[in-house]
């Protein structure tokens, strides 16, 4: 199962309202991760006095609504038996900030991750956007207009947005290639997968996608995380690295191999 609604989610979790948060839980690997999801609602009683005339979500239930989440992911996962009767207790939150206000009317998820790959992806795909990532000149306030387009084409979370923002005001927006995807890596890692980065000069279906995904997960005895790219300039074949292992087996390849031998001659 995954996704849980909010009677579901009460069979793992001892919290009764108005205390019980959690209105679903989606997207749920086993003990790895899921996203939450909170309906603030006008009527919800944390948003009563806070304030009068501008209602906001308080921090401090923020965080207890990561609690929750993460507290119903780990219960999802275990047998009933190991927390039947048992109560979870958030021991500490470390260097937790709130860059924007969680009003009513607005789901308040809990995801990044998903916003990172969709860049990396957009970043992949389009030469044009590749190029004004790299250009020196581009000023911030072009930067910042195509970013606020692409954040509201990807519905990118808030959080997101901000992150993308402060590396254009610190122009240190060039490194943001190499920052999602060491922090994809880290994601990976956390969940016990590989992550493998291919390239073919055919554009591949998803079905294909998926038979070498699972082919490579028997390889390799693990779960591997695929980053596909469609390149032309291969002419032919597939390019494929997963950590320190690269297969080769483009005609571009073959035809710089050819060269060299010529040039060697």
């Amino acid at each position: 199962m995954t996704h849980l609604n909010k009677d579901q989610i009460k069979n793992l979790l001892p919290h009764r309202e108005p205390m019980l948060l959690i209105d679903e839980l989606y997207d749920i690997k086993k003990l790895t991760s899921a996203t939450g999801i909170v309906k603030v609602k006008k009527e919800s009683f944390f948003v009563q006095g806070h304030f009068p005339d501008q209602p906001v979500m308080p921090g401090v239930l923020i965080v207890e609504a990561f609690g929750q989440a993460a507290a119903a992911l780990t219960a999802h996962g275990l047998d009933k038996s190991t927390y039947e009767d048992k109560l979870v207790f958030l021991m500490g939150v470390e260097k937790a900030r709130f860059r924007n206000p969680v009003i009513p009317d607005c789901d308040l998820l809990l995801k990044i991750e998903e916003n990172s790959r969709a860049l990396l992806k957009l970043i992949s795909a389009s030469r044009d956007f590749n190029n004004l990532i790299k250009d020196p000149t581009v000023s911030r306030d072009v930067l910042n207009q195509v970013i606020k387009k692409i954040s509201d084409s990807f519905n990118l979370e808030v959080l997101f947005r901000n992150f993308l923002s402060f590396l254009i005001i610190k122009r240190r927006f060039f490194y943001i290639q190499q920052i999602l995807k060491s922090f994809n890596s880290i994601c990976s890692e956390k969940r016990g997968e590989l992550k493998a980065e291919i390239k073919s000069a055919k554009n591949l279906t998803q079905d294909e996608i998926n038979k070498i995904t699972q082919e490579l997960s028997k390889s390799f005895k693990s779960e591997i995380k695929l980053n596909y790219t469609h390149d032309q300039s291969l002419i032919g074949g597939l390019v494929v690295q997963i950590g320190s292992t690269m297969i080769d087996t483009s005609i571009k390849k073959k035809l710089q191999q050819l060269e060299t031998r010529m040039i060697e001659a």
